[in-house]
């Protein structure tokens, strides 16, 4: 009886110091970075909900930093030191940021610790480092004609980069099955990208019941909702353009200012390849090897190819294609993403590629035709 009493008593001593411990109303974020490149790098947290709000920005003093501020609501941001972003949860706690060669995460914060804990995973860690050395040791002076070289090497890559993926993904999904609240739930699924366990209606599923169980519309559940809701409408829609379908007409400005029709291209030519790219899109310039190499060899038989930048600054776009010396036919649509060429074709992301025969129908896209692929399906065509 004495000891129930004891236990009793603990109890309520534990309650009457949590119940006196103020409530924190600010948030201080403190790091070191060792051996900085530049002295002046900024600090900046971003908030990664409205996409346009700096929440807080500062400057490495001595090779550390320290960033307050406070928040209303717990919030999803991004913390950039230089160029080097951490996803974090913020609440109004105390954080500490490890940033060097071998790891990268922000401790601290309660849902924080609970949606990013596996970045502090040693497994995590060591798995990460091991495919980041893979990569530099594979890639490393590779000939990207050579299809055999990468291939060899991307197998590679990707064979480390699934083991980081599977400890991620096992990570999340003890989150997403386990005794959590529903917004480190709703976080959680937010940066999820197990899609054989969680496809699209599973996750629309899972947002409009976490809503539910918060007893009102979370902004990430909502956004999360609508992206994926859309998603599964332009999926539909592009059946309108798969292969098989006829394409759909195209008209954009090259560099003179002269207007340029995909039909009359499609129609001088055997075969013509739709390519939508951008100067600041990496994998989209990392073709042009492929494609140069596929024009020199089949241009004089008959194959085109109409290079659409969705650039919207043009000096970019002119540098860019004084950069790679492009020989094909180069347009412009300076409305991005908006602009009717890639409306048309349902482009959300590039590089984007449709190869279209003399007839106007689409006979292939997409990964079907990128790389290796193309010299493939190229080599079948000119037979």
């Amino acid at each position: 009886m004495k000891i129930i009493k004891n236990i009793c008593l603990l109890l309520l001593l534990v309650l009457a110091v949590t119940s006196c411990t103020p409530e924190k109303t600010s948030f201080t974020i403190s790091g070191t970075i060792e051996n900085p490149d530049n002295k002046e790098v900024s600090i900046v947290l971003f908030n990664n909900e409205t996409k346009t709000d700096t929440i807080a920005i500062t400057n490495l003093v001595d090779s550390s930093f320290q960033l307050t501020g406070n928040v209303e609501k717990p919030t999803k941001v991004l913390l950039f030191v230089g160029h080097t972003n951490i996803p974090m949860i913020l609440e109004n706690d105390t954080y500490n940021v490890v940033l060097n060669d071998t790891q990268k995460y922000v401790q601290g914060g309660t849902l924080n610790q609970i949606v990013y804990g596996y970045l502090q995973q040693t497994d995590y860690q060591n798995a990460k480092n091991d495919t980041k050395k893979t990569a530099e040791i594979v890639f490393k002076d590779i000939d990207w004609l050579d299809k055999e070289a990468v291939e060899f090497a991307r197998a590679k890559n990707n064979e480390k980069t699934a083991i980081t993926y599977k400890i991620q993904n096992k990570y999340m999904q003890t989150i997403l099955e386990g005794e959590y609240s529903e917004l480190a739930k709703i976080y959680t699924l937010s940066d999820n990208y197990d899609w054989k366990n969680y496809d699209v209606d599973k996750r629309i599923e899972l947002y409009k019941a976490y809503n539910e169980a918060l007893n009102q519309s979370h902004p990430v559940a909502n956004e999360m909702i609508q992206t994926l809701t859309g998603y599964k409408i332009t999926e539909e829609k592009k059946l309108s353009i798969a292969p098989g379908k006829p394409f759909k007409e195209v008209v954009a400005k090259d560099v003179n200012n002269q207007e340029i029709a995909l039909s009359e291209t499609i129609k001088n030519n055997k075969y013509t390849l739709l390519e939508f790219w951008a100067s600041w899109c990496g994998p989209c310039r990392g073709e042009f090897p492929h494609l140069k190499k596929a024009y020199k060899k089949y241009n004089s038989k008959g194959f085109e190819i109409y290079g659409l930048s969705l650039d919207e600054k043009e000096d970019r776009w002119l540098k860019a294609l004084k950069e790679e010396d492009t020989p094909w036919i180069n347009v412009v649509d300076f409305k991005h993403f908006k602009g009717d060429a890639a409306e048309a074709y349902f482009v959300q992301e590039i590089p984007a590629s449709f190869l279209i025969a003399n007839d106007g129908t689409i006979v292939a896209s997409g990964e079907d035709i990128r790389g290796f692929a193309l010299d493939e399906k190229l080599e079948e065509l000119f037979k």
